[in-house]
């Protein structure tokens, strides 16, 4: 560790503990988004997966000498709803949270690591961001398919559809409130009806 007074110390532990706070209650928040979300498009939350690192669980075999990423692992995350039937086909909304986009703004070129927090866009220009996969007949994460090549360069609010795949990125500042989160849920609904041809049912209460 660099060499540091006794005082700067204590203070960047009162840092520490105020982060983990603010952590919680960010996090909190987001879950609430998210259900709040699949509840609009008539489903629930299937499956959630860490994808910046190897995420640590409950009583999971770790080495201390993992990355701090893996003990953070709603960093870069995906919550998969069940499946929704609609039609004869099956559908599937799938969420990218994606807490701070500064490792993915570097300029490829520069081949940094994800340890190296130091070299990430600085948070200021960085975005918070939600990704939204909408897919027909396909379950697959949308990390290996859409967005594979795009999670870096995917324009904010701009439909891409690609065979079964429908998606659109936008920043977490859009869902301040539950009336700004209803306006995206409506656009959302809106382009993935039209992208597949459908009707999205009402929300379930």
């Amino acid at each position: 560790m660099d060499k540091i007074t006794q005082a700067e110390f204590e203070r960047s532990l009162q840092d520490v503990r105020l982060a983990y706070r603010l952590l919680a209650v960010y996090q909190r928040r987001l879950l609430d988004t998210v259900d709040f979300i699949f509840k609009q498009f008539s489903t629930s939350e299937g499956k959630w997966y860490g994808h910046f690192s190897n995420p640590a669980t409950n009583a999971k075999t770790l080495s201390l000498k993992s990355w701090s990423w893996d003990w953070l692992p709603m960093y870069f995350s995906q919550f998969k709803s069940l499946e929704q039937k609609i039609g004869v086909d099956k559908y599937y909304l799938q969420i990218i949270h994606m807490a701070d986009s500064g490792y993915f703004d570097v300029d490829k070129s520069a081949k940094i690591s994800k340890i190296d927090v130091d070299q990430f866009v600085p948070v200021a220009s960085s975005e918070s961001k939600l990704f939204f996969t909408f897919s027909k007949n396909d379950n697959e994460a949308p990390l290996h398919f859409i967005l594979k090549d795009r999670i870096d360069t995917m324009p904010l609010r701009e439909l891409v559809v690609e065979g079964n795949w429908a998606a659109i990125s936008y920043p977490l500042k859009d869902f301040f409130d539950k009336n700004s989160t209803l306006k995206v849920v409506s656009e959302l609904k809106a382009e993935f009806s039209k992208a597949f041809g459908i009707v999205i049912p009402r929300e379930t209460l």
